[in-house]
């Protein structure tokens, strides 16, 4: 992976934290997440008439990425309803990266060297230590399990996506269709959980659903772009680094701690990204 695509996966990164903040801070979460991707897929499908649709043999990943994407919704709604950022993020992120580089190996035949290996699991181990810097008292065994499990759909819907946008013959419309699609499932279901919730109540946030709309397209769209030029892998565990920043915003602006151990963590974690550089 070379020192451009490296930085544009740093910047999704970056921009993925920053909705995840602002998701966690959310009045309602389920409100704020469905506004989310109605402002995505709004932005998307003002794209698709100049980018087009992609290449049929990528609709079976569309599918199956728009189901995982639902499990993900579920799970990572669940999981904020029970720990904090600092708890969740890490869990769900940081599990993502072990899934897909086993999977790749396994049955994509996408292998990563030693060194890879190495940095893939310097970032994972960092990120965990992330989670439980504070220690483990207190910590809620159903966050952590439902963390889990937004680990498996993330490691899942980021496979669909790298192979769906290596076949769909145009990256960017496997995208602008991604998110055009994902804007529909919470939609539906938001008025059977909310029930005479209205325009108005989605109109009340608005102004950050907008914002975070704006962010997932980026930060999702650049990393799928990521997956077409470097292994799934890779892209992966330098995507997840956004814990870091998750962790940071989390101690700024929501009050979690942040202490030393933090600080060792997010240092393991640029340690990971070296490794990953010298090894590419």
């Amino acid at each position: 992976m070379d020192a451009t695509v490296t930085t544009i996966v740093l910047l999704a990164a970056l921009m993925h934290a920053v909705w995840n903040a602002l998701l966690k801070s959310s009045a309602d979460r389920l409100v704020e997440l469905t506004t989310l991707n109605l402002s995505a897929g709004l932005i998307a499908l003002a794209v698709v008439p100049f980018v087009g649709f992609p290449a049929t043999e990528s609709f079976p990943f569309l599918l199956a990425t728009l189901l995982l994407h639902v499990g993900y919704y579920a799970f990572l709604i669940l999981s904020y309803n029970r720990g904090g950022l600092s708890l969740v993020y890490p869990i769900a992120r940081g599990g993502s990266p072990v899934l897909v580089a086993l999977v790749s190996a396994l049955f994509l035949g996408e292998v990563l060297s030693g060194a890879q290996t190495l940095g893939v699991a310097i970032i994972t181990a960092s990120i965990a230590g992330l989670a439980f810097a504070g220690g483990v008292a207190g910590l809620s065994s159903t966050a952590i399990l439902f963390a889990l499990g937004t680990s498996v759909m993330i490691a899942g819907y980021s496979i669909a996506d790298g192979l769906g946008a290596r076949v769909s013959g145009a990256p960017i419309a496997y995208i602008a269709s991604l998110f055009v699609l994902n804007a529909f499932p919470l939609l539906l279901v938001l008025p059977v959980l909310r029930p005479g919730l209205g325009l108005r109540g989605l109109g009340r946030q608005c102004k950050t659903g907008m914002l975070g709309g704006i962010l997932s397209v980026g930060a999702y769209g650049l990393a799928i772009w990521a997956m077409t030029r470097a292994p799934i892998a890779i892209v992966s565990a330098l995507r997840e680094t956004s814990v870091v920043l998750a962790a940071i915003l989390g101690a700024t602006f929501l009050r979690e701690p942040f202490g030393p151990r933090r600080v060792l963590a997010s240092i393991g974690v640029a340690l990971g990204i070296i490794v990953l550089r010298l090894a590419s």
